[in-house]
């Protein structure tokens, strides 16, 4: 398990994941959302390719 903070709250993962898998695992609306990363912004075209990892 790792622990992840989003929007000021830690949440528990079972391990690392892509930001795309990550919000449907939140089962939360790709369209309506945008994604920051330690403070900078994560193109949507990254999204696939970029890791949520512990922290």
């Amino acid at each position: 398990m790792i622990t992840v903070t989003v929007n000021g709250k830690p949440r528990e993962l079972e391990g690392p994941l892509s930001v795309t898998a990550f919000l449907e695992a939140l089962d939360i609306n790709v369209r309506q959302v945008a994604v920051a990363l330690n403070g900078e912004v994560v193109p949507r075209s990254d999204w696939p390719r970029v890791t949520v990892n512990e922290g």
